[in-house]
């Protein structure tokens, strides 16, 4: 199904002209590779894992999240060859993907490595939530979470008062949008929806990515799509809601309805949130 409905020409070529002094950071030669062998018809497993392990680093990083509660694994994958066995070649794709993606994610500023971190919890809270609810991978799950946010670091290196305007607006999640769009001509779901296009991530990633402060999901038609962009938000939410209770601070009407709209969306009770809630706690 096509999703490009939700994104205007208008929009993208904002986002664009709005980035392009800055450039889009490539992915990792390693990573490329290895993305281009999979999508071989007939693609060598032993070169996938060859590639993988010529980079010490991203070899242990692909090993550390197989053995995350992601995967939720009883025996430990041991090597990158146990990993493409027990995974298969796809998820181990997305894999390879995240732990790349962390990188990119280094900042000297506090608010962006906030922002880095908080993405690696939204994205643990978006696969256990993924994990309760139909048409939504935690693979993919995962990978939304800790993309989501990315434009944000694009659009902070592009604008001096970008980060203030986030503190300013951080209490009203779909209404956030608007106040980018009217400052900066664009918005970090837009320029997170380019990055991800840009390190080929899924299709209905990419859209999740681009759509996921909507505040209720009706112009979405598909409902794989409505639903991944719910399973963002009540991360989102979760993440919100634990920050607010840690801090002794009230959940900003806005969230509340925000998170609302996803529970309901996914059809889930309180309990399966509490679940949730346990199974990824921070």
């Amino acid at each position: 199904m096509s999703y490009e409905y939700l994104l205007s020409d208008n929009q993208l070529l904002q986002a664009y002209d709005c980035i392009k002094e800055i450039g889009i950071r490539n992915m990792p030669d390693v990573v490329f590779k290895v993305n281009e062998e999979i999508e071989q018809a007939n693609a060598n497993p032993q070169t996938v894992a060859e590639l993988i392990t010529s980079d010490i680093v991203l070899a242990g990083n692909v090993l550390k999240l197989a053995n995350s509660p992601l995967y939720r694994r009883r025996a430990e994958i041991q090597s990158v060859e146990h990993a493409i066995m027990m995974l298969g070649l796809e998820n181990l794709k997305n894999l390879v993907i995240a732990s790349a993606f962390k990188h990119v994610l280094v900042s000297n500023s506090d608010e962006l490595r906030q922002i880095a971190e908080d993405s690696q919890i939204i994205a643990n809270y978006a696969s256990g939530i993924a994990s309760m609810v139909t048409d939504v991978t935690h693979e993919d799950a995962y990978l939304s979470g800790l993309f989501h946010n990315a434009g944000m670091f694009l659009l902070a290196q592009r604008f001096d008062n970008y980060l203030d305007l986030i503190k300013e607006w951080a209490g009203d999640p779909t209404r956030i949008i608007a106040a980018e769009d009217e400052q900066f001509g664009t918005n970090h779901c837009v320029v997170g929806f380019i990055l991800a296009k840009h390190w080929k991530l899924p299709d209905i990633v990419c859209y999740a990515i681009s759509q996921h402060h909507l505040g209720c999901c009706e112009k979405v038609e598909d409902p794989a799509l409505r639903g991944h962009i719910a399973v963002l938000k009540l991360a989102n939410y979760l993440l919100e809601s634990n920050v607010t209770v840690n801090t002794a601070e009230i959940m900003p009407e806005n969230w509340t309805e925000y998170g609302d709209a996803a529970v309901k969306e996914l059809a889930l009770d309180r309990d399966s949130i509490d679940e949730i809630r346990l199974l990824c706690s921070v």
